[in-house]
């Protein structure tokens, strides 16, 4: 599964590496680590910055 960043961030649980808008997301594919990328609930900034690729021929 792949993730596309939507909001430019600093991943301070990956060695501070930054990423911009439209990056895919090299970090950790933890489910904890990517529900709090992905869900504004669950960060401390209440943000989305990951959106799942959806491959229309696989999915």
């Amino acid at each position: 599964m792949e993730y596309r960043v939507v909001r430019a961030f600093t991943d301070k649980n990956d060695e501070n590496r930054s990423y911009q808008v439209n990056d895919i997301y090299e970090g950790s594919k933890a489910p904890r680590r990517i529900s709090e990328l992905m869900n504004p609930e669950k960060n401390r900034y209440q943000k989305i910055y990951l959106e799942k690729i959806v491959n229309e021929e696989t999915e």
